[in-house]
């Protein structure tokens, strides 16, 4: 067992309590600073919109039936960035989503017995897919679409 003498102990305390209490002085500032470990990043705080805007892929089989095509087939980074990636080929335009979705078709077609890629835009209302769990787009439409060649 160590021993520790008592003015130790306080000032170990005393030191261990006004680092606990430090950021409550960033509260007093115009622009506090955000730097690791006290980060102030407002992850979760931060007040979210309505509606949310996604892109999406969806492969068409022969027989009228849609699968989602999973981020997988057009990135090899996570799901997030796989998602930015759909995103940024949707600002560049209509040239760019048709490379995307060319690309693409040719894994669909014969993964997923896809006979039509379809790159997809929808706004979601966030309140009814969390709150509800209903994961239909409101107002989606089609932004690009390409063959995927006959499933096998």
């Amino acid at each position: 067992m160590i021993r520790v003498s008592r003015r130790a102990a306080g000032w170990f305390s005393a030191l261990f309590l006004l680092t606990v209490l430090s950021p409550i002085r960033l509260n007093f500032v115009a622009e506090p600073p955000d730097s690791f470990p006290l980060s102030r990043y407002p992850m979760f705080s931060r007040p979210r919109p309505q509606w949310e805007a996604r892109q999406w892929l969806v492969a068409v089989r022969a027989d009228g039936s849609e699968a989602i095509i999973p981020y997988t087939y057009w990135s090899s980074s996570g799901h997030n960035q796989g998602h930015r990636a759909l995103a940024a080929a949707a600002e560049r335009g209509d040239e760019a989503l048709l490379e995307l979705c060319e690309r693409v078709a040719r894994k669909a077609g014969k993964r997923l017995q896809a006979r039509w890629v379809s790159v997809r835009t929808g706004r979601f209302d966030l309140e009814v897919v969390f709150g509800e769990g209903d994961r239909k787009a409101n107002r989606e439409r089609e932004l690009a679409g390409c063959p995927a060649g006959e499933g096998t």
